[in-house]
């Protein structure tokens, strides 16, 4: 058996195609295996994305209203949005935004979903006006928590953040359905 050769790195997508054709006729190399990173892995990306989706939305108890401290945090995500977009286009990919909403084990199951969508949409409806009209944002409801184990664990589930996708193609193209 001979040795392995890993790489990691960005490549465009012709890269791999040229690669294919040449890598079985060079001495040695006896299988080509391409593992593309997904977009969002990329170098270029990686800590962008990290920045937009480490922004978490608090919330009280019971409540989905956003207060002054998590508009705040809303207003905070913009210039990471608008930086991981431009990042993104001039590689020609999109962005595919989604405010995820949770709530803690508190309360009814259906109280707790209420919660979890109206969280999401408050989040959603205030970043919207304020990203470029290209950025689109759709929501999503957590999982249903399971029992928490404290008051910590409980806070961190009573909350929004952004769930990012990197598309091919532009925001617009990404963002529809």
């Amino acid at each position: 058996m001979g040795d392995t050769l890993i790489g990691e790195g960005y490549a465009p997508a012709g890269w791999f195609a040229h690669a294919a054709l040449i890598a079985p006729t060079l001495a040695g190399v006896g299988a080509w295996r391409p593992e593309p990173l997904q977009p969002r892995e990329l170098p270029a990306l990686r800590p962008l994305v990290a920045a937009v989706e480490e922004h978490r939305v608090f919330f009280d108890p019971a409540v989905s209203e956003l207060d002054p401290a998590a508009t705040r945090v809303v207003a905070g995500m913009v210039p990471d949005v608008v930086r991981l977009d431009s990042a993104a286009a001039s590689l020609g990919y999109g962005l595919r935004l989604e405010v995820v909403g949770s709530a803690d084990d508190v309360g009814t199951p259906e109280d707790n979903a209420r919660l979890r969508a109206d969280r999401a949409a408050r989040v959603a409806g205030s970043l919207t006006p304020l990203l470029p009209p290209d950025l689109r944002i759709a929501t999503a409801l957590a999982p249903a928590d399971s029992a928490t184990a404290s008051e910590v664990e409980r806070a961190r589930h009573r909350s929004a953040y952004l769930r990012v996708d990197v598309t091919p193609g532009d925001s617009a193209t990404a963002a529809a359905p």
